[in-house]
């Protein structure tokens, strides 16, 4: 178990999550982005005419299994090239659309690391 990261949902879906060796953590679920660096939280997203919007209702400290092979996402994983030329791998699982940059998240369809 090493130290991590507890992302929920506001369906109840909870994703595990571990920052890089640098101590980052970038992730996308939909249109909403959550950077975690150093131990500081961002949450950003998409702006609604009702306001700011996010399926995130908790980020927490929480102690998670490393990801290795035998935990890795079987769905196809697709890699896109952002605006600034950085390389998101991305999947889709659940009919969410989750991709990772930096670090490594548990979804509920297995581990994907950027």
């Amino acid at each position: 178990m090493k130290d991590g990261y507890l992302i929920k949902l506001n369906d109840g879906t909870e994703i595990e999550a571990v920052t890089d060796d640098d101590g980052k953590f970038k992730f996308h679920i939909g249109e909403t982005c959550i950077t975690i660096e150093d131990g500081l939280v961002l949450i950003s997203g998409a702006v609604a005419d009702s306001g700011f919007s996010s399926e995130i209702v908790l980020v927490s400290s929480h102690k998670v299994s490393s990801p290795d092979a035998q935990t890795a996402t079987t769905k196809k994983i697709i890699e896109v090239k952002d605006d600034e030329g950085i390389i998101r791998r991305c999947i889709i699982c659940r009919s969410r659309y989750y991709c990772i940059t930096r670090g490594c998240a548990r979804t509920p369809c297995g581990w994907i690391c950027g």
